[in-house]
């Protein structure tokens, strides 16, 4: 996904919009199983997590319905590759520490160690973005922030819809202009990243298409 603006400054877009009144329903159960964020390792044929901030290692175990070491080894051909994946957590030895872990679900790969650098991420609901144009929606509970190529950046509360099917909207208006963002469950990959959710932004006429994923403060 571009990034218009450095991260310092998308942090402080959304400080600033931290009094935006927003309707945020309570969201379903989080599926079973751990959440964890990591670099993936290839050693001697075998693929392993490195959790953010430890140095132990879990081997990982194959998730062919995932199509996870495909893409892995896609992205890794262009740098190191970061997961973001839930799963279930097995102990060897008696401890969690050098175990396993079998993914369930893949909320996105990526190159680039946004994955454990990302301070908003405990805050965030959401991250969508796209190019040709570039755009990057950023969601917390206190609003959206909007960077579009060509554009000025823009902080903006929002109203929350979810539909049956696990489609997510988001809308907004701002100075006479529509806004909205359709965030729904299917595979997504660019050159450096893979999620499990598509997006479309909508503002005014024009429509943007790109990849989405959830943060932390989405389950």
């Amino acid at each position: 996904m571009n990034r218009a603006l450095p991260l310092a400054g998308l942090l402080g877009l959304l400080l600033l919009g931290a009094g935006c009144q927003t309707r945020m329903p309570e969201g379903a159960k989080p599926p079973p199983g751990e959440r964890l964020q990591g670099q993936l390792l290839a050693i001697d044929g075998n693929w392993y997590l490195q959790p953010c901030g430890k140095t132990t290692r879990l081997t990982l175990d194959d998730a062919p319905a995932l199509d996870l070491f495909p893409q892995a080894r896609r992205l890794a051909a262009a740098g190191p590759v970061y997961a973001d994946l839930r799963g279930t957590l097995s102990a060897r030895n008696g401890t969690f520490e050098s175990g396993r872990f079998s993914p369930s679900h893949l909320y996105r790969l990526e190159n680039g160690d946004t994955v454990c650098s990302d301070p908003l991420f405990p805050r965030l609901v959401m991250r969508a973005g796209g190019q040709q144009p570039g755009w990057l929606l950023t969601v917390t509970a206190d609003g959206m922030a909007l960077e579009r190529e060509g554009s000025a950046p823009v902080v903006l509360p929002y109203l929350e819809e979810q539909l049956p099917d696990g489609t997510l909207g988001l809308s907004s208006e701002a100075d006479g202009q529509h806004f909205e963002a359709w965030v729904r469950p299917a595979r997504c990959e660019s050159a450096r990243l893979v999620t499990s959710l598509t997006a479309e932004l909508r503002v005014g006429s024009e429509r943007l298409r790109g990849c989405a994923y959830f943060g932390g403060a989405r389950r």
